[in-house]
């Protein structure tokens, strides 16, 4: 099975075309180290029509740190989107896996499911693009799973992102801020994300779907537990706080244990 993997570079990309090679599968990429990115619309057309995948994946999107919830890129990446997903089933695509986020849902103490009502007015600027691609691809197409990413940590990650950044204090025995400790996450390891995502390519459309450990921990509690990973090697989170804030997102993974997946922060 051929699939084409856009964003094939980044944090997760990478180890996604790892994951699909390992499953016997075919890769072609989009990324700008081809000759291609996902603005440049002929160059865009001129590699589907040449490639002719059967499974495209969509993961490139500008994800800055510090920058990206608010930014004005995410509606030129959502157009972008959009206009790929087109040009791809014109072209006889069949399967369309795209990677949402869980700015999708509104800040909450309680799990989120993927048939929750949402409004937009609710959301961020990269939520509410994110959701407007999962919607245009509910009303045009039926075989497509759209990926609900909430946390994801592991080598070669934004050194300015949490895991990373918490890791560095700890080893530099240096001040680390955590702006609202009771504030719930849920996070995964980047290989185990990327292995969902190489199997949904193999496996009929799941729409939306949360992807998670399900079991969520405030942030003080997991830069706890990082400093026990700095001692022994090993992410062992004990919960202190028990009661998540309001800010906190929290997946409900019922559809995702459905399929016999289950996944644990203390992974690798």
């Amino acid at each position: 099975m051929k699939v084409l993997v856009t964003g094939a570079t980044g944090f997760i990309g990478k180890h996604v075309v790892q994951a699909l090679v390992d499953n016997n599968m075919q890769v072609d990429v989009l990324t700008r180290s081809v000759g291609c990115d996902l603005f440049n619309a002929e160059a865009v057309d001129q590699l589907l029509q040449k490639r002719q995948a059967k499974v495209l994946i969509q993961l490139a999107w500008d994800v800055t740190h510090g920058e990206y919830l608010n930014s004005s890129k995410n509606t030129q990446y959502k157009d972008a989107s959009i206009s790929l997903f087109k040009k791809f089933l014109a072209l006889g695509g069949e399967k369309i896996i795209g990677i949402g986020t869980s700015a999708e849902y509104p800040t909450s103490d309680k799990p989120v499911n993927e048939e929750m009502a949402v409004s937009k007015a609710s959301l961020t600027p990269y939520g509410q693009e994110k959701r407007a691609c999962f919607e245009w691809l509910k009303a045009h197409h039926d075989d497509f799973t759209w990926i609900r990413i909430f946390g994801v940590y592991g080598a070669g990650e934004d050194d300015r992102k949490f895991f990373a950044s918490a890791i560095r204090s700890i080893k530099e025995n240096t001040g680390f801020k955590i702006g609202k400790p009771d504030t719930f996450s849920d996070y995964i390891h980047v290989k185990d994300m990327a292995k969902f995502i190489a199997f949904t390519a193999a496996h009929p459309g799941l729409e939306a779907i949360n992807v998670g450990s399900g079991n969520s921990y405030a942030m003080l509690d997991i830069y706890n537990g990082l400093k026990n990973y700095v001692d022994a090697g090993v992410i062992s989170v004990q919960k202190s706080i028990e009661h998540p804030s309001g800010d906190s997102r929290i997946p409900d993974v019922t559809k995702l244990e459905s399929l016999g997946w289950k996944f644990s922060l203390m992974a690798y």
